[in-house]
Protein backbone atom coordinates (compact mmCIF):
# COMPACT_ATOMS: atom_id res chain seq x y z
CA UNK A 1 0.00 0.00 0.00
CA UNK A 2 1.35 3.38 -0.99
CA UNK A 3 1.79 6.14 1.59
CA UNK A 4 -0.52 9.14 1.17
CA UNK A 5 1.07 12.29 -0.24
CA UNK A 6 0.46 14.21 2.98
CA UNK A 7 2.45 11.64 4.98
CA UNK A 8 5.32 11.72 2.49
CA UNK A 9 5.40 15.52 2.77
CA UNK A 10 5.48 15.25 6.56
CA UNK A 11 8.27 12.66 6.26
CA UNK A 12 10.29 15.19 4.27
CA UNK A 13 9.58 17.98 6.73
CA UNK A 14 10.51 15.87 9.76
CA UNK A 15 13.69 14.61 8.09
CA UNK A 16 14.75 18.18 7.27
CA UNK A 17 14.09 19.24 10.86
CA UNK A 18 16.16 16.29 12.09
CA UNK A 19 19.03 17.27 9.79
CA UNK A 20 19.05 20.77 11.25
CA UNK A 21 18.95 19.41 14.82
CA UNK A 22 21.95 17.16 14.13
CA UNK A 23 23.93 19.76 12.17
CA UNK A 24 25.54 21.35 15.24
CA UNK A 25 27.06 17.98 16.14
CA UNK A 26 29.02 17.93 12.87
CA UNK A 27 31.28 20.59 14.40
CA UNK A 28 32.28 18.45 17.40
CA UNK A 29 34.87 15.78 16.69
CA UNK A 30 33.42 13.37 19.28
CA UNK A 31 29.99 13.42 17.66
CA UNK A 32 30.79 14.15 14.01
CA UNK A 33 30.61 10.56 12.78
CA UNK A 34 27.32 9.85 14.54
CA UNK A 35 25.80 13.14 13.36
CA UNK A 36 26.92 12.49 9.79
CA UNK A 37 25.33 9.03 9.86
CA UNK A 38 22.06 10.46 11.17
CA UNK A 39 22.01 13.28 8.62
CA UNK A 40 22.80 10.92 5.74
CA UNK A 41 19.92 8.68 6.76
CA UNK A 42 17.53 11.63 6.85
CA UNK A 43 18.74 12.93 3.48
CA UNK A 44 18.06 9.46 2.07
CA UNK A 45 14.54 9.59 3.55
CA UNK A 46 14.00 12.97 1.89
CA UNK A 47 15.13 11.62 -1.48
CA UNK A 48 12.98 8.52 -1.20
CA UNK A 49 9.89 10.50 -0.22
CA UNK A 50 10.48 13.03 -3.02
CA UNK A 51 10.79 10.16 -5.49
CA UNK A 52 7.24 9.11 -4.63
CA UNK A 53 5.61 12.56 -4.86
CA UNK A 54 3.39 12.97 -7.91
CA UNK A 55 4.91 14.85 -10.83
CA UNK A 56 1.94 17.23 -10.90
CA UNK A 57 2.70 18.31 -7.33
CA UNK A 58 6.42 18.76 -8.03
CA UNK A 59 5.55 20.76 -11.15
CA UNK A 60 4.02 23.38 -8.84
CA UNK A 61 7.52 24.19 -7.56
CA UNK A 62 9.76 24.14 -10.64
CA UNK A 63 12.45 26.07 -8.77
CA UNK A 64 13.17 22.97 -6.66
CA UNK A 65 15.66 20.57 -8.21
CA UNK A 66 13.58 17.44 -7.56
CA UNK A 67 15.74 15.16 -9.73
CA UNK A 68 18.86 16.31 -7.90
CA UNK A 69 17.25 15.45 -4.57
CA UNK A 70 16.47 11.92 -5.74
CA UNK A 71 19.94 11.73 -7.28
CA UNK A 72 21.49 12.71 -3.95
CA UNK A 73 19.58 9.90 -2.25
CA UNK A 74 20.93 7.41 -4.78
CA UNK A 75 24.45 8.77 -4.38
CA UNK A 76 24.27 8.58 -0.57
CA UNK A 77 22.98 5.01 -0.65
CA UNK A 78 25.38 3.69 -3.28
CA UNK A 79 28.46 5.93 -2.88
CA UNK A 80 28.24 6.52 0.87
CA UNK A 81 31.97 5.94 1.31
CA UNK A 82 32.84 9.07 -0.68
CA UNK A 83 30.66 11.59 1.18
CA UNK A 84 32.37 14.23 3.31
CA UNK A 85 31.04 16.24 6.23
CA UNK A 86 31.87 19.44 4.32
CA UNK A 87 29.68 18.42 1.37
CA UNK A 88 26.83 17.64 3.74
CA UNK A 89 27.26 21.00 5.49
CA UNK A 90 26.95 22.71 2.10
CA UNK A 91 23.70 20.86 1.36
CA UNK A 92 22.30 21.77 4.77
CA UNK A 93 23.30 25.42 4.48
CA UNK A 94 22.33 25.98 0.86
CA UNK A 95 19.40 23.74 -0.02
CA UNK A 96 17.29 22.45 2.84
CA UNK A 97 15.70 25.68 4.09
CA UNK A 98 14.08 26.46 0.75
CA UNK A 99 12.98 22.84 0.33
CA UNK A 100 11.40 22.93 3.77
CA UNK A 101 9.47 26.10 2.87
CA UNK A 102 8.17 24.46 -0.31
CA UNK A 103 7.14 21.31 1.53
CA UNK A 104 5.44 23.35 4.25
CA UNK A 105 3.46 25.16 1.55
CA UNK A 106 2.42 21.82 0.05
CA UNK A 107 1.33 20.60 3.49
CA UNK A 108 -0.72 23.77 3.98
CA UNK A 109 -2.65 23.08 0.78
CA UNK A 110 -3.15 19.49 1.88
CA UNK A 111 -0.86 17.98 -0.74
CA UNK A 112 -3.41 18.86 -3.41
CA UNK A 113 -2.47 19.63 -6.94
CA UNK A 114 -3.72 23.13 -7.62
CA UNK A 115 -5.01 24.12 -11.03
CA UNK A 116 -2.89 26.83 -12.64
CA UNK A 117 -5.55 29.47 -12.03
CA UNK A 118 -5.75 28.72 -8.30
CA UNK A 119 -1.99 28.91 -7.97
CA UNK A 120 -1.94 32.22 -9.83
CA UNK A 121 -4.61 33.68 -7.52
CA UNK A 122 -2.79 32.43 -4.42
CA UNK A 123 0.47 34.00 -5.56
CA UNK A 124 -1.30 37.18 -6.54
CA UNK A 125 -2.94 37.47 -3.13
CA UNK A 126 0.48 37.29 -1.47
CA UNK A 127 1.69 40.44 -3.22
CA UNK A 128 1.27 43.81 -1.51
CA UNK A 129 -1.47 46.31 -2.36
CA UNK A 130 -2.65 45.02 -5.70
CA UNK A 131 -5.70 47.00 -6.79
CA UNK A 132 -7.73 47.32 -9.94
CA UNK A 133 -9.69 50.59 -9.78
CA UNK A 134 -11.92 49.93 -12.79
CA UNK A 135 -13.71 47.10 -11.04
CA UNK A 136 -13.02 48.33 -7.49
CA UNK A 137 -11.25 45.08 -6.64
CA UNK A 138 -8.51 44.95 -4.07
CA UNK A 139 -6.19 42.22 -2.90
CA UNK A 140 -4.21 43.33 0.14
CA UNK A 141 -1.32 41.45 1.66
CA UNK A 142 -2.58 39.40 4.62
CA UNK A 143 -1.79 40.90 8.01
CA UNK A 144 1.28 39.42 9.64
Amino acid sequence: MSRPIELRLMDIQEAIDSCFRYQKYLEVSDTQEMALDAILRNLAIIGEAVNHLPKALKDQAPEVEWRAIVGLRNFLVHQYFSVSAEEIQDILNEDLKSLRATVENFINIGGRVEPDGARFLRELSMQEDITHDDENLSLDKPAE
